[in-house]
């Protein structure tokens, strides 16, 4: 499987050595100049302060800071030069403060405490590139691989499960808490006879459904999306999978100033329910239609210039409002990042298509992978839920390997 691995240069930092330390600056600019073999790093001496980790500082049983913040700036004084020593030996620098306070800092918990770049060594795929969803048993169910195979893909299979709504449930809970929300913590949805939930999304239809990301209508987005395909449809229903953040990249690379406007516009999408075509109510006059929505939040979600999520969902948008200066050129340029970021999404080499079958279990990161249904006719009967994802990376993390620490 040759997938593009993907990997910022400032990781390397990590692994480097400090050669020199010096004091710049007075009072509450005071900082250290901290040279690296190949950077030098700004340091305020407020941040020192604040990151010792002496007894009467730093609660090692519970691993919380002591301070309340009250006079940080009045304790990150010191008189002199002479009162900050950097041992290049053992690779440790020491501080006596002004009030008779003593720091003491490895380098290596400096560096890698100041590095700006929290990046994850995702691994980027296609549909060349990933000839086959990674998969585990259930019968011999190794979580360490499933978590490794969520983290450097954003999906992954369990196969040999049970083909009932029980036994998918009890495997979803096996792995993470349950992430409920107005849909219900566990849906069994399609166009089976036994089936008899319904709701006012495409989801419950026949039609076709583009690549998307859900719950984009909810400031929580739902982490993990889970399904099983209880009984497949005589024609059609397959599954497509598109690695968003492989595509976003690709996109950035491209269009950069288009990259800049949905990194940083926010798009409102909701969720409606009970409203006629006419725009009269299916319910009483009384009830809120609104279900859910969310307004503060970008298409291409940053954080240190990395993207951390995709909320990519045309069919949940809101109405999109015009500026009250009647300053149209950022509506026209919001139309124009979209469309062309759509069109990468939607070119057919970047998608992976499968068919689901009775027995397989498929998890996909919500926050990366955009996922999408061919249109089926005859009966389909698909169960499935939302896992949260704070809760399984907290358990991920214990077993994956510490370049995924980030994740």
């Amino acid at each position: 499987m040759l997938c593009q691995k993907f990997r910022f240069l400032s990781q390397i930092r990590r692994f480097h050595k400090i050669n020199a330390v010096n004091l710049v600056g007075e009072n509450q600019k005071a900082h250290l100049e901290v040279t690296l073999s190949n950077e030098a790093v700004k340091i305020p001496l407020v941040w020192l302060r604040d990151h010792c980790r002496s007894d009467s500082c730093y609660n090692w049983q519970t691993n919380q800071r002591k301070s309340k913040v009250l006079d940080l700036f009045a304790k990150s004084q010191v008189k002199n030069r002479n009162d900050i020593i950097f041992d290049k030996n053992r690779q440790v620098l020491e501080i006596n403060w002004e009030d008779g306070h003593k720091s003491e800092f490895k380098a290596s918990d400096l560096v890698r405490w100041t590095e700006s770049s929290k990046t994850v060594p995702f691994t980027f795929w296609n549909k060349e590139t990933l000839t086959e969803i990674p998969t585990v048993q259930m019968a011999d169910f190794d979580f360490k691989k499933f978590c490794l195979f969520f983290a450097k893909y954003g999906v992954v299979c369990v196969d040999g499960v049970e083909k009932t709504v029980e036994a998918t449930r009890n495997l979803c809970q096996m792995i993470a808490p349950i992430h409920n929300t107005f849909f219900g913590d566990f849906w069994v949805f399609g166009t089976d006879e036994t089936v008899k939930e319904e709701r006012e999304d495409t989801a419950y239809g026949t039609e076709e459904i583009g690549p998307h990301t859900d719950g984009t209508y909810l400031n929580q987005t739902p982490g993990i999306q889970v399904f099983q395909c209880l009984r497949p449809a005589d024609k059609g229903g397959d599954t497509l999978l598109v690695d968003g953040f492989a595509v976003a990249e690709d996109f950035r690379r491209a269009f950069p100033d288009h990259f800049q406007v949905l990194s940083s516009l926010p798009v409102e999408h909701h969720y409606l329910e009970g409203i006629n075509r006419d725009g009269t109510f299916t319910a009483e006059e009384n009830t809120n239609q609104l279900r859910s929505r969310a307004m503060y939040h970008p298409v291409i979600r940053l954080h240190q210039n990395n993207i951390i999520q995709i909320r990519f969902n045309p069919y949940d948008r809101a109405p999109l409002p015009i500026p009250s200066d009647s300053d149209i050129t950022k509506i026209i340029a919001f139309y124009e990042a979209y469309e062309a970021f759509s069109q990468f999404i939607h070119k057919p080499e970047n998608a992976v298509q499968i068919s689901l079958q009775p027995g397989t279990v498929i998890f996909v990161d919500n926050y990366r992978i955009l996922h999408a249904r061919t249109a089926f006719q005859g009966p389909r009967k698909m169960c499935g839920c939302y896992l949260s994802r704070d809760n399984f990376l907290a358990k991920a993390r214990t077993v994956l390997p510490q370049e995924f620490i980030n994740i």
